[in-house]
């Protein structure tokens, strides 16, 4: 979060800061020997940070981003508020143990997503070795070496994970032995952390490597992306109107949908793919490409995995003729023609009803005239 905080406020990595008396004074843990008054570029002050821990790094960065060790800290605890990191709090920048200062594996896993997406700290955090270069109170180069084992081999091989990539490792008494990692095989990458885990005095290893190794073995060993919908795979057909060329078409999903599933995924009992078509018939023209419906893909009947589109996948053209007598099907068969119909019905017997009742009255008149003559 440091770093994080630190790339995010720092327009130029090229800019030189001077180490304050207070930063080297109050420093505990890992350092790397700042004085007061030497100067260092903040990329260099962020690979002693990522790279060694230094913890006087952190708190010249801190200072000459803040303002103060404080002020920075709460630029810290609101970055964290918007990660979504709710249940961490920051008291200083090292890291170094504090009873106010706490955090949880999730809250840290969010925190690292954070920092992998951002090229500038992922790619100093999978650097072995770093040169500083002298400063103004240090006559000769020095080199930072990478405390992650898990990346790096310049403290031994026994930890060493093939396709491991960054990020951090450290540890205090009190939160034990943590690491963040990330690693990528098969097309995959997994963020794993560790946290709090014990380290073996006697037999000089630390748990959170072998924690760590574990659990991303399993990962891959047991999980897999899989195509689980093609293109090329035909869901349905759908009735066509007006073509004199065809009465069907077929519908195919518009993407290919790929999920990390189990590699023992049964796809005929573990799969439903449950297609969704708009109507009971299209009207031609069609257009490769146009869309009809929608299909979902449903692992063990309830877990949506995905969703895309119901295309075709061919031109359909239109029969001018056809088109003529089917829009006078629709024509007859609509609301507007039925109404108009059974108006013009009704208005029909009513003008017989009328004609009829006028014709009656005209007969009895006329019998009434001729009674009369009589």
């Amino acid at each position: 979060m440091t770093a994080l905080v630190a790339l995010e406020n720092i327009p130029d990595l090229n800019t030189v800061y001077t180490a304050s008396e207070n930063a080297v004074k109050i420093t505990e843990g890992t350092h790397i020997g700042i004085k007061a008054g030497e100067q260092y570029t903040a990329n260099d002050l962020l690979h002693a940070l990522l790279i060694g821990g230094a913890n006087d790094a952190a708190n010249v960065l801190a200072e000459s981003v803040g303002g103060s060790v404080d002020n920075f800290c709460k630029l810290m605890n609101d970055k964290a508020a918007k990660l979504g990191a709710l249940k961490t709090h920051y008291t200083n920048p090292t890291g170094i143990h504090d009873p106010d200062m706490v955090t949880t594996a999730n809250d840290t896993a969010l925190i690292a997503t954070a920092a992998y997406y951002n090229n500038t700290l992922f790619e100093i955090t999978n650097t072995g070795r770093y040169e500083l270069p002298k400063s103004n109170l240090r006559k000769d180069p020095l080199f930072v070496y990478n405390r992650n084992s898990f990346i790096s081999q310049t403290r031994g091989t026994e930890y060493y994970y093939q396709g491991a990539l960054g990020l951090n490792s450290g540890s205090t008494a009190e939160g034990g032995w943590c690491l963040v990692t990330t690693a990528a095989k098969k097309g995959l990458t997994y963020l794993c952390v560790v946290m709090n885990a014990k380290e073996d005095t006697v037999k000089k290893t630390v748990s959170s490597y072998s924690d760590a190794k574990a659990l991303l073995d399993m990962c891959f060993a047991n999980f897999a992306n899989q195509k689980v919908v093609s293109p090329k795979k035909l869901i349905c057909e759908i009735a066509v109107k007006n073509s004199a060329e065809v009465d069907h078409m077929t519908l195919y999903p518009k993407d290919e949908i790929q999920v990390l599933l189990p590699v023992t995924l049964n796809s005929k009992t573990d799969l439903k793919l449950d297609s969704l078509v708009y109507n009971e018939h299209v009207s031609a023209p069609v257009k490769k490409g146009d869309t009809f419906g929608e299909l979902t893909v449903l692992y063990k009947g309830t877990v949506i995995l995905g969703k895309t589109k119901l295309v075709a996948q061919t031109e359909i053209d239109r029969s001018n003729l056809l088109y003529f007598f089917s829009s006078v099907e629709e024509f007859l068969q609509s609301r507007w023609f039925r109404a108009t119909a059974l108006v013009a019905v009704i208005l029909f017997l009513l003008y017989l009803a009328l004609a009829f009742t006028i014709r009656l009255r005209g007969n009895k008149y006329q019998y009434k005239n001729s009674g009369r003559k009589k």
